[in-house]
């Protein structure tokens, strides 16, 4: 009978070309350099998701970097050049926990499908929405019948007049 030894795969040159960019560019106290030489592909998937969850180094100091949104995550409602429909409705998304935290994620909505918003469009519908994310926050919970923060129902004449619930208002 023959046995036959199972050797680990080797780690791609895609992974070890990021995992090199993560070692570069991130806080690495207490983790040790792989031998690149011999490094597999669990061990480099395994170091990345350490790494990436570790804070950037700029200038010689530890920062977190996170993207920053000039107006908090929300539904908004706007105008968007060279659109066919009067107005676009948005979700900007801005997790506080887990992998994504401090991430932005802005998303086109559309009845119920959702589609992330990317590239020169982000950035433009972005703009649109820093201009006056307050009216823009109206404008979806007076079209849709939603609070702008939360997403719930509003019920009476006069959230639904100001596009956000009692309880959202004094945090907006």
């Amino acid at each position: 009978m023959s046995t036959t030894t199972r050797t680990a795969a080797p780690a791609s040159e895609r992974q070890l070309g990021f995992l090199r960019s993560l070692y570069a560019e991130r806080d690495i106290t207490g983790i040790d350099s792989p031998d690149w030489d011999t490094v597999t592909a669990k061990q480099a998937h395994n170091l990345i998701d350490v790494l990436i969850t570790r804070p950037r180094i700029v200038a010689g100091s530890t920062v977190v970097v996170a993207e920053v949104s000039p107006f908090p995550a929300g539904f908004y409602a706007v105008s968007v050049p060279g659109d066919a429909q009067e107005l676009a409705f948005f979700e900007l998304d801005i997790p506080t926990e887990g992998r994504w935290a401090g991430r932005v994620f802005l998303s086109q909505l559309a009845s119920d499908n959702r589609w992330p918003v990317k590239g020169a469009r982000r950035a433009t519908v972005m703009a649109l929405i820093a201009e006056d994310y307050r009216a823009a926050g109206a404008r979806f919970g007076q079209t849709i019948g939603r609070c702008c923060r939360c997403h719930r129902t509003l019920t009476d004449e006069r959230t639904r007049a100001a596009g956000i619930g009692d309880d959202c208002a004094g945090k907006f």
